[in-house]
Parts: C-alpha cells; structure tokens; sequence
C-alpha cells in the first residue's frame, strides 16, 4: 500500500483506516456493471442481486483484522 501511494511514510494501517479506505471503494463501485461483467461466469444470476453497496458495507463489518 505504500508502494501504491495509500499510505504516506511511517503511517500504519490499522482497523479504522482500513475500513474507511474498503468503505470508500465500496461506494465508489458501479454495482451495476460488476454483476454484467460477471454474467459469462455465473450460472445463476440471481445470486447477485444481494450485491449492493449496502451488503457489503455491512459485510466489511464482520472482518476480522489482527
């Protein structure tokens, strides 16, 4: 991540930066176009209707991070 330019000099990258940095891309994702990029590859495309931004702002939630 400090090769990529996220993290500056000696910043740590602990549990609330993480989760604000996953939050971020979370919103910034066109759902829409994820799930059709994902059609040739995905027998039943009802399992992706849960994919939200919503459903996976709540998932980040439940991440473990030692």
């Amino acid at each position: 991540m400090k090769q990529a330019g996220q993290l500056k000099g000696q910043e740590n990258l602990n549990r609330e930066r993480l989760l604000g940095m996953l939050r971020e891309k979370i919103k910034s994702i066109d759902w829409e176009a994820a799930k059709s990029d994902l059609e040739a590859f995905i027998v039943d495309m009802n399992r992706l209707k849960i994919w939200s931004p919503q459903y996976f702002l709540g998932a980040i939630e439940y991440l473990k991070i030692e």
